[in-house]
């Protein structure tokens, strides 16, 4: 994935661009030219915390907190849903 610069990004109407992808959290919908693809919600949810913090590192323990509070979940299912994005980006 690459680093989304403010100039790439654009939250107007809760909306996020960067290359040609748009993310759109209201709906839950990741857009490539226009085109939707399905993202499971783990996945979604991930991609999401590094969008709107793309300025800065995000550690896996903000993850594992952000995807699965209270839940006990190896580092598996973090490996995995990042391995999901890959695919899809």
């Amino acid at each position: 994935m690459r680093v989304i610069s403010k100039e790439d990004q654009s939250t107007a109407q809760d909306t996020y661009r960067f290359g040609e992808f748009e993310l759109l959290p209201s709906q839950r919908r990741l857009l490539h030219q226009e085109q939707v693809l399905p993202l499971p919600p783990k996945a979604f949810d991930a991609l999401l915390l590094l969008v709107r913090n793309a300025e800065r590192l995000v550690r896996k323990e903000e993850f594992l907190h952000t995807l699965w509070p209270d839940t006990y979940v190896t580092e598996a299912n973090l490996t995995n849903t990042v391995v999901v994005l890959r695919k899809i980006l």
